[in-house]
Protein backbone atom coordinates (compact mmCIF):
# COMPACT_ATOMS: atom_id res chain seq x y z
CA UNK A 1 0.00 0.00 0.00
CA UNK A 2 2.83 2.38 0.84
CA UNK A 3 4.47 1.68 -2.50
CA UNK A 4 1.21 2.26 -4.38
CA UNK A 5 0.66 5.48 -2.46
CA UNK A 6 4.18 6.64 -3.33
CA UNK A 7 3.67 5.82 -7.03
CA UNK A 8 0.36 7.68 -7.03
CA UNK A 9 1.96 10.76 -5.48
CA UNK A 10 4.80 10.58 -8.01
CA UNK A 11 2.38 10.28 -10.93
CA UNK A 12 0.31 13.22 -9.65
CA UNK A 13 3.46 15.33 -9.27
CA UNK A 14 4.50 14.57 -12.87
CA UNK A 15 1.02 15.41 -14.17
CA UNK A 16 1.01 18.68 -12.24
CA UNK A 17 4.40 19.89 -13.47
CA UNK A 18 4.61 18.56 -17.03
CA UNK A 19 4.56 21.26 -19.71
CA UNK A 20 1.78 19.65 -21.74
CA UNK A 21 -1.89 20.19 -20.95
CA UNK A 22 -3.25 17.06 -19.27
CA UNK A 23 -6.92 16.77 -18.37
CA UNK A 24 -8.63 13.54 -17.33
CA UNK A 25 -12.37 13.33 -17.92
CA UNK A 26 -14.95 10.70 -17.01
CA UNK A 27 -17.18 8.85 -19.46
CA UNK A 28 -19.45 11.89 -19.90
CA UNK A 29 -16.58 14.31 -20.38
CA UNK A 30 -16.55 15.88 -16.92
CA UNK A 31 -13.13 16.95 -15.64
CA UNK A 32 -11.67 14.92 -12.77
CA UNK A 33 -8.03 16.06 -13.10
CA UNK A 34 -6.74 19.36 -14.48
CA UNK A 35 -2.98 19.90 -14.37
CA UNK A 36 -1.02 23.12 -13.87
CA UNK A 37 -0.50 23.69 -17.62
CA UNK A 38 -4.28 23.57 -18.12
CA UNK A 39 -4.71 26.12 -15.35
CA UNK A 40 -2.17 28.48 -16.93
CA UNK A 41 -3.60 28.29 -20.46
CA UNK A 42 -7.28 28.48 -19.53
CA UNK A 43 -7.00 30.75 -16.50
CA UNK A 44 -9.15 28.28 -14.49
CA UNK A 45 -8.07 26.71 -11.22
CA UNK A 46 -8.39 22.93 -10.99
CA UNK A 47 -10.97 23.28 -8.20
CA UNK A 48 -13.12 25.35 -10.57
CA UNK A 49 -12.64 23.04 -13.56
CA UNK A 50 -13.42 19.75 -11.78
CA UNK A 51 -16.97 18.68 -12.56
CA UNK A 52 -17.30 20.89 -15.64
CA UNK A 53 -17.23 19.56 -19.18
CA UNK A 54 -13.89 19.99 -20.93
CA UNK A 55 -15.75 20.11 -24.24
CA UNK A 56 -17.44 23.36 -23.13
CA UNK A 57 -14.06 25.09 -23.53
CA UNK A 58 -13.84 23.97 -27.18
CA UNK A 59 -15.46 26.50 -29.57
CA UNK A 60 -16.27 23.93 -32.28
CA UNK A 61 -19.22 21.72 -31.19
CA UNK A 62 -18.17 18.88 -33.50
CA UNK A 63 -14.65 18.85 -32.03
CA UNK A 64 -16.03 19.12 -28.48
CA UNK A 65 -17.68 15.72 -28.91
CA UNK A 66 -14.25 14.05 -28.90
CA UNK A 67 -13.67 15.05 -25.27
CA UNK A 68 -15.71 12.19 -23.83
CA UNK A 69 -15.84 8.42 -24.30
CA UNK A 70 -17.93 7.08 -27.15
CA UNK A 71 -20.84 4.66 -26.79
CA UNK A 72 -18.47 1.67 -26.90
CA UNK A 73 -16.29 3.07 -24.13
CA UNK A 74 -13.31 4.27 -26.14
CA UNK A 75 -11.71 7.41 -27.53
CA UNK A 76 -13.60 8.80 -30.51
CA UNK A 77 -10.38 9.68 -32.33
CA UNK A 78 -7.26 7.55 -32.75
CA UNK A 79 -4.95 10.31 -34.01
CA UNK A 80 -4.47 13.94 -33.02
CA UNK A 81 -6.97 16.78 -33.15
CA UNK A 82 -6.26 20.52 -33.33
CA UNK A 83 -8.90 22.77 -31.80
CA UNK A 84 -9.43 26.16 -30.28
CA UNK A 85 -9.52 26.41 -26.48
CA UNK A 86 -11.36 29.22 -24.70
CA UNK A 87 -9.64 30.91 -21.78
CA UNK A 88 -11.27 32.52 -18.78
CA UNK A 89 -10.33 35.93 -20.27
CA UNK A 90 -12.35 35.16 -23.41
CA UNK A 91 -9.33 34.59 -25.67
CA UNK A 92 -8.85 31.53 -27.84
CA UNK A 93 -5.72 29.38 -27.87
CA UNK A 94 -4.78 26.75 -30.48
CA UNK A 95 -4.13 23.29 -28.99
CA UNK A 96 -3.18 19.96 -30.60
CA UNK A 97 -4.73 17.07 -28.62
CA UNK A 98 -4.20 13.33 -28.36
CA UNK A 99 -6.51 10.96 -26.47
CA UNK A 100 -5.83 7.86 -24.39
CA UNK A 101 -8.49 5.62 -22.88
CA UNK A 102 -7.96 4.66 -19.24
CA UNK A 103 -9.39 1.24 -18.40
CA UNK A 104 -10.28 -0.20 -15.03
CA UNK A 105 -11.15 -3.71 -13.81
CA UNK A 106 -12.33 -6.15 -16.47
CA UNK A 107 -10.90 -3.84 -19.14
CA UNK A 108 -13.85 -1.45 -18.85
CA UNK A 109 -13.11 2.09 -20.05
CA UNK A 110 -13.61 4.55 -17.22
CA UNK A 111 -11.78 7.74 -18.12
CA UNK A 112 -10.25 9.60 -21.06
CA UNK A 113 -6.83 11.25 -20.79
CA UNK A 114 -6.71 14.35 -22.99
CA UNK A 115 -3.17 15.55 -23.61
CA UNK A 116 -2.66 18.86 -25.41
CA UNK A 117 0.20 20.97 -26.71
CA UNK A 118 -0.40 24.73 -26.97
CA UNK A 119 0.72 25.60 -30.52
CA UNK A 120 -0.77 29.09 -30.60
CA UNK A 121 2.49 31.03 -30.84
CA UNK A 122 4.03 28.54 -33.26
CA UNK A 123 1.07 28.59 -35.64
CA UNK A 124 0.67 32.36 -35.45
CA UNK A 125 4.40 32.91 -36.05
CA UNK A 126 4.24 30.72 -39.15
CA UNK A 127 1.12 32.56 -40.37
CA UNK A 128 2.81 35.92 -39.81
CA UNK A 129 5.86 34.86 -41.83
CA UNK A 130 3.60 33.73 -44.69
CA UNK A 131 1.73 37.04 -44.55
CA UNK A 132 4.98 39.04 -44.57
CA UNK A 133 6.19 37.20 -47.68
CA UNK A 134 2.86 37.79 -49.39
CA UNK A 135 2.92 41.51 -48.55
CA UNK A 136 6.49 41.96 -49.80
CA UNK A 137 5.51 40.24 -53.04
CA UNK A 138 2.59 42.69 -53.36
CA UNK A 139 5.03 45.58 -52.88
CA UNK A 140 7.35 44.14 -55.54
CA UNK A 141 4.41 43.91 -57.96
CA UNK A 142 3.59 47.59 -57.26
CA UNK A 143 0.02 46.81 -56.20
CA UNK A 144 -2.05 49.82 -55.00
CA UNK A 145 -1.02 51.12 -51.57
CA UNK A 146 -4.55 50.79 -50.05
CA UNK A 147 -4.62 47.12 -51.10
CA UNK A 148 -1.26 46.44 -49.46
CA UNK A 149 -2.28 48.41 -46.35
CA UNK A 150 -5.48 46.39 -46.01
CA UNK A 151 -3.48 43.14 -46.21
CA UNK A 152 -1.15 44.37 -43.47
CA UNK A 153 -4.18 45.15 -41.30
CA UNK A 154 -5.71 41.72 -41.87
CA UNK A 155 -2.40 40.00 -41.10
CA UNK A 156 -2.29 41.67 -37.68
CA UNK A 157 -5.97 40.96 -37.00
CA UNK A 158 -5.27 37.28 -37.68
CA UNK A 159 -2.64 37.45 -34.94
CA UNK A 160 -4.97 39.28 -32.53
CA UNK A 161 -8.51 37.87 -32.76
CA UNK A 162 -11.38 40.24 -31.84
CA UNK A 163 -9.23 43.34 -32.44
CA UNK A 164 -9.40 45.95 -35.19
CA UNK A 165 -6.57 47.69 -37.01
CA UNK A 166 -6.13 50.93 -38.91
CA UNK A 167 -3.34 52.35 -41.06
CA UNK A 168 -3.29 56.13 -41.54
CA UNK A 169 -1.04 58.28 -43.73
CA UNK A 170 0.43 61.61 -42.68
CA UNK A 171 -0.04 64.65 -44.89
CA UNK A 172 3.18 66.56 -44.19
CA UNK A 173 2.00 69.88 -45.56
CA UNK A 174 -1.24 70.09 -43.60
CA UNK A 175 -0.07 67.96 -40.61
CA UNK A 176 -3.18 65.78 -40.69
CA UNK A 177 -3.77 62.02 -40.79
CA UNK A 178 -5.88 60.41 -43.50
CA UNK A 179 -7.43 56.95 -43.52
CA UNK A 180 -5.65 54.42 -45.78
CA UNK A 181 -6.97 51.02 -44.60
CA UNK A 182 -9.09 49.68 -41.74
CA UNK A 183 -10.95 46.53 -42.86
CA UNK A 184 -13.10 45.96 -39.76
CA UNK A 185 -13.61 49.35 -38.10
CA UNK A 186 -17.06 51.03 -38.31
CA UNK A 187 -17.35 53.63 -41.07
CA UNK A 188 -18.81 56.22 -38.67
CA UNK A 189 -15.64 56.07 -36.60
CA UNK A 190 -13.36 56.18 -39.67
CA UNK A 191 -15.16 59.25 -41.02
CA UNK A 192 -14.79 60.96 -37.65
CA UNK A 193 -11.03 60.45 -37.38
CA UNK A 194 -10.17 61.05 -41.05
CA UNK A 195 -8.33 64.36 -41.31
CA UNK A 196 -7.30 64.38 -37.64
CA UNK A 197 -4.82 67.16 -36.92
CA UNK A 198 -1.55 65.84 -35.51
CA UNK A 199 -1.05 66.78 -31.86
CA UNK A 200 -2.04 65.95 -28.32
CA UNK A 201 -5.63 65.30 -27.33
CA UNK A 202 -6.87 64.11 -30.74
CA UNK A 203 -6.37 60.38 -30.15
CA UNK A 204 -3.50 57.94 -29.88
CA UNK A 205 -2.60 58.13 -33.58
CA UNK A 206 -2.41 61.94 -33.54
CA UNK A 207 -0.08 61.80 -30.55
CA UNK A 208 2.08 59.02 -32.05
CA UNK A 209 2.46 60.99 -35.30
CA UNK A 210 3.27 64.16 -33.34
CA UNK A 211 5.90 62.62 -31.03
CA UNK A 212 7.24 59.87 -33.28
CA UNK A 213 6.80 57.46 -30.35
CA UNK A 214 4.27 54.69 -29.57
CA UNK A 215 1.15 55.90 -27.79
CA UNK A 216 -0.88 53.26 -25.93
CA UNK A 217 -4.28 54.14 -24.46
CA UNK A 218 -5.27 51.35 -22.07
CA UNK A 219 -8.73 52.87 -21.58
CA UNK A 220 -10.06 55.43 -24.07
CA UNK A 221 -12.81 56.41 -21.62
CA UNK A 222 -10.30 58.04 -19.26
CA UNK A 223 -7.18 58.56 -21.37
CA UNK A 224 -6.17 62.23 -21.81
CA UNK A 225 -5.08 61.60 -25.41
CA UNK A 226 -8.73 61.06 -26.37
CA UNK A 227 -10.37 64.33 -25.30
CA UNK A 228 -11.64 65.15 -28.82
CA UNK A 229 -12.85 61.83 -30.29
CA UNK A 230 -13.64 59.94 -27.10
CA UNK A 231 -17.41 59.77 -27.58
CA UNK A 232 -17.31 58.53 -31.17
CA UNK A 233 -14.80 55.84 -30.18
CA UNK A 234 -16.97 54.66 -27.27
CA UNK A 235 -20.06 54.59 -29.52
CA UNK A 236 -18.11 52.31 -31.85
CA UNK A 237 -17.46 49.92 -28.94
CA UNK A 238 -13.75 50.78 -28.73
CA UNK A 239 -12.07 50.99 -25.31
CA UNK A 240 -8.35 50.63 -26.02
CA UNK A 241 -6.07 51.95 -28.76
CA UNK A 242 -2.41 51.08 -29.29
CA UNK A 243 -0.76 53.25 -31.92
CA UNK A 244 2.78 53.32 -33.30
CA UNK A 245 4.32 55.76 -35.79
CA UNK A 246 5.33 54.39 -39.19
CA UNK A 247 8.88 55.64 -39.69
CA UNK A 248 10.82 55.98 -42.94
CA UNK A 249 14.40 54.83 -43.38
CA UNK A 250 15.43 58.34 -42.34
CA UNK A 251 13.20 58.24 -39.20
CA UNK A 252 10.61 60.59 -40.69
CA UNK A 253 6.98 59.91 -39.71
CA UNK A 254 5.02 58.52 -42.66
CA UNK A 255 1.83 57.63 -40.84
CA UNK A 256 0.52 55.49 -37.97
CA UNK A 257 -0.57 51.93 -37.38
CA UNK A 258 -3.12 51.28 -34.64
CA UNK A 259 -4.80 48.32 -32.95
CA UNK A 260 -8.20 48.88 -31.30
CA UNK A 261 -9.90 46.62 -28.75
CA UNK A 262 -13.28 46.39 -27.08
CA UNK A 263 -11.92 46.16 -23.53
CA UNK A 264 -9.44 48.25 -21.51
CA UNK A 265 -6.01 46.70 -21.91
CA UNK A 266 -2.36 47.36 -22.75
CA UNK A 267 -0.47 45.27 -25.32
CA UNK A 268 1.78 42.45 -24.13
CA UNK A 269 5.29 41.98 -25.52
CA UNK A 270 4.07 39.66 -28.31
CA UNK A 271 1.41 42.13 -29.49
CA UNK A 272 3.92 45.00 -29.44
CA UNK A 273 6.37 42.96 -31.54
CA UNK A 274 3.67 42.11 -34.12
CA UNK A 275 2.78 45.80 -34.38
CA UNK A 276 6.42 46.78 -34.91
CA UNK A 277 6.76 44.24 -37.71
CA UNK A 278 3.58 45.56 -39.31
CA UNK A 279 4.95 49.10 -39.03
CA UNK A 280 8.16 48.13 -40.82
CA UNK A 281 6.20 46.48 -43.64
CA UNK A 282 4.00 49.56 -43.94
CA UNK A 283 7.06 51.81 -44.14
CA UNK A 284 8.50 49.73 -47.00
CA UNK A 285 5.20 49.86 -48.90
CA UNK A 286 4.70 53.62 -48.38
CA UNK A 287 8.27 54.54 -49.35
CA UNK A 288 8.10 52.32 -52.45
CA UNK A 289 4.74 53.87 -53.43
CA UNK A 290 5.98 57.44 -52.97
CA UNK A 291 9.20 56.73 -54.87
CA UNK A 292 7.16 55.38 -57.79
CA UNK A 293 4.92 58.46 -57.69
CA UNK A 294 7.97 60.70 -57.70
CA UNK A 295 9.48 58.92 -60.69
CA UNK A 296 6.19 59.23 -62.57
CA UNK A 297 5.99 62.94 -61.75
CA UNK A 298 9.54 63.56 -62.98
CA UNK A 299 8.73 61.73 -66.19
CA UNK A 300 5.68 63.90 -66.94
CA UNK A 301 6.42 67.33 -65.43
CA UNK A 302 9.23 69.85 -65.77
CA UNK A 303 11.32 70.01 -62.59
CA UNK A 304 11.88 73.76 -62.77
CA UNK A 305 8.42 75.02 -63.74
CA UNK A 306 6.23 72.18 -62.51
CA UNK A 307 4.38 72.31 -65.84
CA UNK A 308 3.48 69.30 -67.94
CA UNK A 309 6.24 68.27 -70.33
CA UNK A 310 6.08 66.86 -73.86
CA UNK A 311 5.53 63.27 -72.64
CA UNK A 312 2.38 64.20 -70.72
CA UNK A 313 1.19 66.38 -73.61
CA UNK A 314 1.55 63.45 -76.01
CA UNK A 315 -0.27 61.11 -73.62
CA UNK A 316 -3.20 63.51 -73.10
CA UNK A 317 -3.36 64.30 -76.82
CA UNK A 318 -3.61 60.62 -77.73
CA UNK A 319 -6.43 60.19 -75.18
CA UNK A 320 -8.28 63.20 -76.58
CA UNK A 321 -7.94 61.95 -80.17
CA UNK A 322 -9.20 58.48 -79.20
CA UNK A 323 -12.19 60.05 -77.42
CA UNK A 324 -12.94 62.21 -80.47
CA UNK A 325 -12.86 59.20 -82.81
CA UNK A 326 -15.17 57.16 -80.55
CA UNK A 327 -17.75 59.93 -80.28
CA UNK A 328 -17.23 61.39 -83.77
CA UNK A 329 -16.36 64.81 -82.42
CA UNK A 330 -13.60 67.29 -83.25
CA UNK A 331 -10.54 68.17 -81.23
CA UNK A 332 -8.27 71.21 -81.42
CA UNK A 333 -4.77 71.84 -80.12
CA UNK A 334 -3.78 75.38 -79.28
CA UNK A 335 -0.15 76.41 -78.78
CA UNK A 336 0.53 79.66 -76.93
Amino acid sequence: NERLSHEKEFTNAVLRTVGALVAVVDRRGRVVTFNRACEVVTGMAEATAVGTRLGDLIPDPDAAAHFRLDELGGARLAGSLTTGLRTAAGEERIVRWTFTTLRGPEDVASHLICTGIDVTERDRAAALLRAEREILEMVARSEPLPTIAARICRAVEEQMPHRHTALMLLDDQEAVLHHCAAPTLPMEFLNAIDGTVVGRGAGSCAVAAFTGQPEFAADIEIDTAWTEDREVALRAGLRSCWSIPILSSSERVLGTFAVYGGEPRLPDDLAAEVMQRAGRLAAIAIERHRAAERIRYLALYDQLTGLANRSLLSDRLQSALAHARRHETKVALLFI
